[in-house]
């Protein structure tokens, strides 16, 4: 079934296609999307259609996760520089 859900932010997304969405990230918080084995697990969940480009939102995702990782290596350095001086 081409339903995906993220509980934490309780989103449902549909992708046309039944292609292989293991692994696929939520666009809006960038957890992990399980499968939906039927719709009445969804109910009340807000509906985001995806468009089917092969890199998606499933990158634009991972994208964010490593520009956040990224930041926080950043002002983890800075903060070991800083202490050095001290």
């Amino acid at each position: 079934m081409p339903h995906l859900k993220c509980q934490p932010c309780r989103n449902r997304l549909y992708r046309a296609g039944s292609g292989d969405e293991v692994g696929d990230l939520c666009p809006a918080c960038g957890s992990l999307l399980e499968p939906v084995g039927e719709l009445a697990e969804v109910v009340g969940f807000r509906l985001t259609r995806l468009a089917d480009t092969g890199d998606g939102a499933a990158s634009s995702a991972h994208q964010r996760i490593a520009d956040q990782l990224t930041d926080m290596i950043v002002r983890r350095q800075a903060a070991r520089a800083e202490a050095r001086l001290n």
